[in-house]
């Protein structure tokens, strides 16, 4: 029999239930937390994504941007490029793109990228429910294996609608 302090009290333990309890510790820590697969999880897709198109919140503004006068444009009976600044600026002289081949390849690109970032979007969400289900059904196992999601799928489809 040996004293063991726990929570600030004395506690007589025996020998087997020292071991017991130093080895539920050490499989506690060799258990991955829900949070830490998700974070994987989410940290993988967003790498998966960045593949495709660049980082950053300005940038995401802009693509937004870009989207929202896409949609004006076509809504538009008589566009003018004074009226779609993001869509004016990569036409010109620096890229040798008119106007209306500047809008074909937003609105191309867009179209391509949307199918990527669905395939992206359905296995990350697979992923996450997954973990979930596995952690609520105290399957390690599953849980660690519902993390490794298999991303060749979104090279596929990126090669499918002509991509990259």
């Amino acid at each position: 029999m040996s004293i063991k302090i726990i929570a600030g009290q004395a506690v007589a333990m025996s020998e087997d239930e020292i071991a017991e309890q130093q080895a539920r510790r050490a499989a506690a820590q060799r258990t991955p937390s829900v949070a830490v697969l998700i974070g994987q999880v989410k940290a993988a897709a967003e790498q998966q994504r960045l593949y495709y198109i660049t980082a950053g919140h300005g940038k995401a503004a802009e693509y937004a941007g870009l989207l929202l006068e896409l949609s004006r444009y076509d809504a538009d009976p008589a566009p003018t490029p004074e009226n779609y600044p993001y869509l004016s600026a990569g036409a010109g002289e620096a890229t040798g793109r008119s106007f209306a081949e500047e809008v074909k390849l937003v609105r191309t690109t867009a179209q391509r990228w949307v199918p990527i970032n669905a395939v992206i979007r359905r296995l990350e969400i697979e992923a996450v429910e997954a973990i979930r289900a596995a952690a609520k059904a105290g399957d390690i196992e599953a849980m660690q294996t519902a993390a490794e999601v298999d991303w060749s799928v979104v090279d596929r489809k990126a090669a499918e609608v002509q991509i990259r």
